[in-house]
């Protein structure tokens, strides 16, 4: 699977479970990776650049529903507790 395929997938799967109808989230996707293709550096990652993008213009295409913008699933890692460090 290319780049572009699996961003196109995952947008239009996260555009359509948003609420969006499908036809006007392949469109956008199609935008998406468009974007990708223009674009040299992101900011937050490609997946995530590409899909807020995407679902913004969906959300301007269409009447009534709010996109939620994309998220990184990131989680700070735990502080080592103190004890480990008796030398």
């Amino acid at each position: 699977m290319s780049t572009e395929a699996f961003l196109k997938k995952n947008i239009i799967k996260e555009l359509t479970s948003q609420g969006f109808n499908l036809a006007l989230s392949e469109s956008c996707a199609n935008k998406g990776v468009e974007y990708y293709k223009n674009t040299a550096k992101f900011d937050g990652g490609a997946y995530l650049d590409c899909c807020n993008h995407a679902g913004m213009l969906a959300q301007q295409r269409s009447i009534g529903i709010k996109f939620k913008l994309v998220k990184p699933k990131r989680q700070r890692r735990a502080n080592r507790p103190q004890d480990a460090f008796d030398f």
